[in-house]
């Protein structure tokens, strides 16, 4: 009997395994909005975040990936020409909790040392970009703060508990079974002023053929899908809180603050040139002119 073949999926999309991707855990499912409008696409989990995502997009091991907004923004202000932005994925700005572990000394970020070392999952992450802007708003000298290598957030977690870094920033909401656990310790947190995430694309996939036309179904599925979430926030609360075995009063704080756009193709330009004018100086980088070049014009809504 002749082995099946797994057919190569169209779309290999790189995303968190955060609640913010439940949408896309629907699409993707068997019998999903994707399946039943013949793409097929990949969701693939990356735990490790943003600074992974853009080295698999960079690899070939990823076409398209819904990453923080602040990791595109420094990929692009240290030259990175071929990754390139066509849609916002949630609109509302990311909570960054800062943590560490339950038995250290520290209770506050004004208890940490100055400067402290930053456990973060890759570099080029959010969880590194944003400790510059961390940095910045407790008057920490950015060029002094260290960091630590560590991984996903089991590695960051286990890093703060064995002193190998002082404290790690992640999203709030994800981080938050861990405080209640017992594991770490909340002693504060930053919001960054700019959208959460946005979806993006690399070079490599473009150069494939009918790739345009796949990213263009992509996005209208996906927003379609997305209108049915934010359309039913009972059920889409109770699949959150089932998916990832979060406190229903949790989810309920979540969704009372989170926004997903009605149309994905729209990026506002000023808070891409917001976050830009942010992250520039850590990056030792000149902001160019115009960012249009940063977003696939054929796909995007630019404002």
């Amino acid at each position: 009997m002749l082995e099946e073949r797994k057919v190569a999926p169209a779309l290999k999309l790189g995303i968190v395994p955060e609640h913010f991707s439940t949408p896309i855990y629907q699409a993707a499912a068997p019998t999903g909005i994707f399946f039943q409008n013949g793409l097929n696409v990949e969701a693939i989990n990356c735990p490790c975040g943003t600074g992974d995502m853009l080295q698999k997009l960079s690899a070939g091991e990823l076409d398209a990936a819904i990453i923080v907004t602040e990791g595109f923004v420094s990929a692009k202000l240290k030259g990175d020409q071929n990754v390139l932005a066509m849609g916002t994925y949630v609109e509302s700005p990311l909570c960054w909790a800062a943590s560490t572990g339950k038995e250290r000394d520290f209770e506050s970020l004004e208890e940490l040392p100055n400067p402290p070392t930053f456990g973060i999952s890759r570099l080029g992450s959010g969880s590194h970009v944003m400790s510059y802007c961390l940095a910045s708003k407790q008057g920490w000298d950015s060029e002094t703060i260290a960091f630590q290598v560590l991984g996903d957030l089991a590695g960051l977690a286990s890093g703060v508990k064995k002193s190998k870094a002082d404290l790690f920033l992640w999203e709030k909401f994800t981080t938050k079974p861990l405080y209640d656990s017992g594991s770490l310790k909340y002693i504060g947190e930053i919001v960054a002023p700019w959208l959460s995430f946005i979806i993006v694309t690399h070079r490599n996939f473009l150069r494939k053929s009918d790739s345009l036309n796949t990213l263009k179904k992509f996005m209208n599925l996906i927003n379609t899908q997305v209108a049915s979430f934010v359309s039913q926030p009972d059920t889409s609360c109770q699949e959150v809180s089932r998916r990832f075995n979060y406190k229903p009063e949790d989810v309920a704080s979540w969704w009372s603050g989170v926004k997903y756009p009605s149309n994905l193709h729209q990026i506002p330009l000023e808070k891409i040139e917001a976050c830009a004018s942010m992250l520039a100086p850590s990056s030792n980088a000149t902001l160019p002119a115009s960012l249009i070049s940063w977003f696939l014009e054929e796909v995007a809504e630019v404002e």
